[in-house]
């Protein structure tokens, strides 16, 4: 073989193994600690979304089976104290009935929370682009934290009415009123102002958030575990931010 033919054939071959190379990296996806200035509003509204909704699924199928709120000491549903020091009231929460009423209590959220996912599905889909961005670089909860501040009250008016036909299932308010009227046959007019149903649901919204928060700093605390891709860069360059 002849010298030149050679020097021809290397050069072909190496300018053949560049060209690979640079399709390889040009089919590589982007890094997942890019600048978050590089990111598209949809692509961090994408984000915002995907981890809200990996939230909310993660909570309703933690909270919305037995024992979900019951058996979790940050969610379980207890008597209201200012209901618990008030005469009539005083030790519920610690006598036998008591502990079968908080029971009951914690059932009928355990029963309404999976009612709530119509809402939060529509909340999530509802992020709009302005918002993004500002939530992306706010505290670990920033995504949580809009969530419940735009739809709380439609939350609320879908839970409640879930929770009175639960409670009604399971027992709740038939325990409770046998309970206050042993305690003292005069309390009605003490205890008319205390909204069992109002006081489930407001629980049960609280715990909905917190676990739905659990889950938005997990993905923020580690974008790279996750399986999406859209998830693990624009969570992986707020992260390179901080």
């Amino acid at each position: 073989m002849l010298k030149g033919d050679f020097f021809f054939r290397f050069l072909g071959g190496a300018l053949w193994l560049l060209a690979f190379a640079a399709s390889v990296r040009a089919a590589e996806p982007p890094p997942v600690n890019a600048p978050v200035d590089s990111l598209t509003q949809e692509e961090i509204k994408k984000a915002l979304q995907a981890a809200l909704t990996s939230g909310c699924k993660a909570a309703v199928a933690t909270l919305g089976k037995e024992d979900g709120f019951y058996r979790d000491p940050a969610v379980k549903i207890t008597v209201p104290g200012d209901v618990e020091t008030r005469k009539p009231g005083r030790g519920l929460g610690k006598s036998l009935d008591g502990d079968r009423f908080v029971q009951l209590m914690n059932r009928a959220a355990e029963m309404a929370v999976p009612g709530a996912k119509e809402i939060l599905a529509a909340a999530i889909a509802g992020l709009t682009l302005e918002n993004a961005r500002e939530i992306l670089k706010g505290p670990a909860d920033a995504a949580t934290d809009h969530f419940k501040r735009t739809c709380s009250d439609k939350l609320e008016e879908q839970i409640l009415p879930l929770v009175r036909v639960a409670a009604l299932d399971v027992g709740t308010a038939a325990a409770y009123r046998p309970m206050i009227k042993r305690a003292d046959p005069d309390a009605k007019p003490l205890f008319g102002r205390f909204d069992l149903n109002a006081h489930i649901t407001r629980k049960a919204m609280a715990a909905l958030f917190l676990k739905i928060a659990d889950e938005e700093k997990r993905i923020r605390a580690d974008p790279a575990a996750q399986g999406s891709e859209v998830l693990k860069k624009v969570f992986g360059a707020a992260a390179k931010r901080d």
